[in-house]
């Protein structure tokens, strides 16, 4: 760079005072105010919906980020009210064994041969409390199979049986 290109440049800029120069998205004080009266009037609306009906009724035209600023600045954002928290699974650990169990059923491919290991596992003490090998996955073969885990308990313990229903 030539340095009468550099002295003209320096000379310039301390001719212009950037400190006046507004940005072109700088959001006016009339704006700000126009948004600010629209939001009082409207007050079950929400900030995105109020900006696209400022647009629609001609008001302001600003982005929906911008009238979320102005409205949070002036304190015109209502919280939302947080989700209720889901009971957590720790409340419905059972207090003894075979009260709830848990199946699962996973697949093994063997010499191209597909073979359906279903398991039964008691939720208290995650013991294993049955699974067969079934070469076929249908509703009467899994029937069986928790009828035959079923079995091995005395007549006093009824499970309930849970299950993931699968991965997807």
């Amino acid at each position: 760079m030539k340095p009468s290109t550099y002295y003209s440049w320096l000379q310039n800029s301390q001719k212009r005072d950037c400190s006046t120069r507004r940005h072109p998205d700088t959001i006016l004080p009339e704006e700000r105010a126009a948004v600010i009266d629209y939001a009082l009037k409207h007050p079950d609306i929400r900030h995105r919906v109020l900006t696209w009906r400022m647009i629609d009724d001609n008001a302001v035209c600003l982005s929906t980020s911008s009238v979320y600023k102005i409205l949070k600045g002036a304190g015109l954002i209502c919280a939302w009210k947080p989700k209720e928290k889901r009971i957590k699974r720790s409340l419905e650990i059972p207090s003894k064994p075979d009260e709830r169990w848990q199946s699962d059923i996973g697949h093994i491919d063997i010499y191209a041969r597909k073979y359906y290991l279903i398991t039964f596992i008691d939720e208290h003490s995650r013991y294993v409390t049955h699974n067969e090998l079934m070469t076929s996955l249908d509703g009467n073969s899994v029937s069986l199979a928790a009828e035959r885990a079923l079995s091995t308990l005395d007549d006093k313990a009824k499970p309930v049986i849970q299950t993931d229903n699968g991965s997807g």
